[in-house]
Order: C-alpha cells, then structure tokens, then sequence
C-alpha cells in the first residue's frame, strides 16, 4: 500500500468515525436534553420520525458550534394585484472552523392558507344541535367553525385577509425557520432521526382559528384513568371533560388539598393550568405553543401533580389523534 493510499484510508476512516460520532451525539441530545413538543413534535400519520422544531435545530446549532448564514434567494411577488409574495431562503450552515458543510432551503407564501384566511366573529350563536352531529350546514357552510368566546359558542367565518402585507414579515422568518430546520438536519446527518419542520405539515392540524376547519365528529373522551388518591392529596375528575361544551364552560376537575398557604397555591396553579389546557383543547397546535409557558408554572407541583396535568395534554392529543384529521 502507497503513502497516498494509506493516507486517503486513513481521512475515510476519520470522516466515517466523525459520522458515527456525530449521530450518536445527535441520538443523545434527543433522549436526554431535547422535550417534546419544544424542540421536537411527533405527528400522527406521519411515521415514527419525530418532525425538528425551531428550537431543536437551534440546540443542534449549538451543540456542534455550528453558525448560519442567511440568504434570501428568491422572492416571487404574484400577479394578481392582492399583494401576495412567496419568499425563498437559503441558510448556509458552516462547522466550527467556519467551512460550509450544507445549505437549507426554505420557502413560505402569503398564500398558504394559515395567512391568506382569517377567522371574522359573527353574532350568531351555535346552535344546540351542532354538538350532536357536526353537520357544518348548521353553522352555515364549511367555511364557519365554532369559537369560544367568554364562556358563549358563537359560529366565526373564514375569510380573505384583506392585506397580505401584514404577514410579508411573518412568512419571511417562517422560510428562514424552514431553511435553517432543513439545513442543521442535512449537516448533522439527522434525516433519519427527524423529520420535516412542523409547520410544513400544518394542513394536519384542526385549526379553528380562521384556517383549513376540517372538523370530524369525535368520540367522548373519559378521564376516569387520570384520578388518584395520595395521602395529602387527591384530584378528582369530571368523567366527560372533553365531551360537549355547554354555553356556560365544561368543570374542570375539582382540586381537594389540605387547608394551607401553599396548597391553595398548588390548587389554584393546577386549575389555570388545567383551564388553559381546557380551552385549548379543540385547537392541539394552541396546546402546543402554550406548553413551554405551561410547563414552567408546573415547577412548583409536586411530580403526582405534573403528571396528573401531562396525562390530560396526552389525552387531549390522543383526543385530536382519534378525531382523523384533526391532528
């Protein structure tokens, strides 16, 4: 064997040791310091792969010292006088010692449904047979959804947005997230980890926020699983809290603690926490960006608590799951 042989041998070995290395590292960060529903998303329908998110290409960024550099490729202004533009963006990803190892591409539009509806709130009230069947045709079409507004259903129509220039920075940053998620994959060598950015994959999600309503008539949900007792503490649950909403709130469960500062503290926590969640609970993409706020006032439950409140945003998205294209 030559010098040269050796020599070439030897990089293709380091390079393969490097790869090897830098999946395990990735596996790593993804079972001991990455949190679902932060950093990473696990959608239904669409493998086992779970789908990076903004803020676990971040972490992988910095895990491996790796910088970006942003540019803007393309930008597609359409001719249809409303104003709506499509905006390409590469993000080039460079190693420690500043050398290029992949770019990313990404792309939005004003024209993706999320930002070219939004939901308008008309005066009239959901009819009480809506519950029962779903049939859209009583709220008064496909395009009018259901939307809780201080205690009352009230029936919200999907319109036009009238000004696309509203979301040109939005959509912007959103191609530039698409851009950098796809390039730290390509550059860690984690496509077969993860998965495409959440956001890419927005038409799953039931939004009754003004976009895509594609709502499924669902099967009652029962939380008679989530009760327990403990010996300072004991939570007691309604057995249809994810059933049909009345005009005046469906309970949330009763929180029994003994009589103390502290207590009343966890207990009243517990109850906002599990009535953010209770409002959220048609709209799964609402529960998820709430989550990280959410789980910081968890800190001060005790771990019975904590899991007491993530069983019910679990069964929430098994909830959403069962729904079949809800999610």
């Amino acid at each position: 064997m030559t010098k040269e042989v050796s020599v070439a041998v030897q990089q293709h070995a380091g390079q393969i040791a490097d790869v090897i290395s830098m999946k395990a590292t990735v596996q790593d960060v993804l079972k001991s310091q990455m949190q679902e529903d932060v950093h990473y998303g696990k959608i239904p329908g669409t493998g086992d792969k779970p789908t990076l998110l903004k803020a676990g290409a971040e972490m992988l960024r910095m895990v491996f010292n790796m910088s970006t550099i942003c540019e803007a490729s393309d930008v597609t202004i359409d001719t249809d006088d409303k104003g709506h533009k499509t905006y390409e963006i590469c993000m080039h990803i460079l190693n420690k010692e500043g050398i290029k190892v992949a770019t990313g591409l990404g792309c939005c539009s004003t024209m993706e449904s999320k930002y070219k509806y939004r939901s308008q709130l008309t005066d009239r009230k959901v009819p009480s047979e809506y519950w029962e069947s779903r049939d859209k045709a009583l709220l008064g079409g496909s395009q009018y959804s259901p939307k809780k507004v201080k205690g009352a259903w009230l029936i919200s129509e999907r319109v036009e947005h009238d000004n696309p220039a509203d979301y040109y920075n939005t959509v912007k940053k959103m191609a530039k997230k698409r851009a950098m998620a796809d390039g730290i994959l390509t550059a860690t060598c984690s496509s077969d980890l993860f998965t495409q950015d959440l956001e890419d994959l927005n038409a799953n999600f039931k939004q009754y926020d003004g976009v895509e309503q594609t709502e499924e008539k669902k099967t009652p949900v029962t939380t008679d699983k989530w009760e327990f007792d403990g010996e300072t503490e004991k939570v007691k649950t309604n057995p249809n809290l994810l059933d049909k909403p009345g005009d005046d709130g469906t309970p949330i469960p009763n929180i029994d603690f003994p009589t103390s500062t502290d207590n009343e503290l966890k207990a009243d926590s517990i109850k906002a926490i599990l009535g953010e969640l209770y409002d959220y609970r048609e709209d799964w993409p609402s529960v998820v960006k709430a989550w990280p706020k959410l789980s910081s006032a968890m800190m001060l439950l005790s771990d019975k608590q904590q899991k007491f409140i993530i069983a019910y945003k679990d069964e929430i998205k098994a909830h959403h799951r069962d729904g079949k294209g809800m999610i």
